[in-house]
């Protein structure tokens, strides 16, 4: 979903996109089709259910001096001891130390470690409509992503490690994981009986 920091006109949102691509899938699985179609969808399904709860994912910032918009904080340039643009750093913030590491045992240790420390969330996580589920990663992107220290441009960024900022995207990005996984549970739960 495109929005504007400068008012510059927003491009229409396209389909197929990530909310029609849930929706097929998840009609696949709770129908009567074929278990190797089914099994495709599944692994559609996981994957685009945790994309959808990552704020980058479901949104790009346009502006005059990029109208065709930022691909989702892909142009947005950092630099110091962070990931080099936007995008990477968010997909990064769970666990910023794994990135394809050979030894995948640090990274399934700190999948563990960060799983003990999320919080169980309430309701929310029994919303099953794909759209409310990027609106809260749309919302989050304009409140919480593109906030100082990233500014209208595509720049060359800081993030300080332990900053409020990178502190805010952990804090955020935890809750969006808890959250996906409870929905995603919920979902199987629903379209798998």
């Amino acid at each position: 979903m495109p929005f504007s920091t400068d008012h510059t006109a927003l491009p229409p949102v396209l389909a197929p996109n990530i909310q029609t691509e849930i929706v097929a899938f998840r009609e696949v699985l709770g129908s009567a089709e074929p278990d190797e179609l089914k099994s495709y969808d599944l692994v559609w399904l996981l994957h685009l259910i945790g994309d959808v709860h990552q704020p980058l994912h479901v949104t790009t910032r346009i502006t005059r001096a990029a109208p065709k918009g930022d691909a989702g904080g892909n142009s947005v340039k950092l630099f110091g001891d962070v990931s080099m643009n936007l995008h990477s750093h968010w997909d990064d913030v769970p666990g910023f130390d794994c990135n394809f590491c050979k030894d995948k045992t640090r990274c399934i240790d700190r999948a563990v470690v960060f799983s003990k420390q999320l919080k169980t969330p309430t309701k929310e996580v029994h919303k099953t409509d794909t759209a409310a589920w990027i609106q809260e990663s749309f919302a989050a992107s304009r409140t919480m992503v593109y906030r100082s220290p990233i500014y209208g441009g595509n720049g060359r960024y800081t993030i300080v490690p332990q900053s409020p900022y990178d502190l805010a995207a952990y804090k955020l990005a935890q809750k969006r994981i808890a959250v996906a996984g409870y929905r995603l549970a919920d979902l199987l739960n629903h379209e798998l009986k």
